[in-house]
């Protein structure tokens, strides 16, 4: 009994520690739309809902499905290309995903994320 109980609470006290360390980058998107600047000049907004995100200029709107990977990597997925950024937090509330690939550097740069604030009307 003794030896199930430990095994218990080794369980439980890795489960809190594994479950507290990291940021739950997945549910932070959702809670906010962004504002996105990217360090190549263009800025947009973004939208994340559980597994889509769509990205807004004035000039054209582009969707992805996404995952996020244990490694903080968000992967934004079209019908042709994968691009993948690696999520850290910048400030406060401030969100900076950093292009994981030469090719996705080039194309969208490294970007920051800004939450939109939403007026109570």
């Amino acid at each position: 009994m003794k030896k199930i109980t430990k095994i218990i609470v080794l369980f439980i006290g890795i489960f809190f520690l594994t479950a507290c360390g990291k940021p739950d980058f997945h549910k932070k998107l959702q809670e906010n739309d962004w504002q996105v600047v990217s360090d190549n000049g263009q800025s947009y907004q973004a939208m994340f809902a559980s597994d889509t995100a769509s990205f807004d200029s004035k000039i054209i709107s582009v969707g992805f499905t996404y995952t996020i990977d244990e490694d903080n990597k968000i992967i934004l997925t079209d019908r042709e290309d994968e691009e993948v950024f690696i999520i850290t937090e910048k400030a406060e509330n401030e969100l900076y995903f950093k292009a994981d690939t030469e090719e996705t550097l080039e194309e969208f740069g490294n970007l920051t994320l800004t939450p939109i604030k939403q007026s109570n009307n």
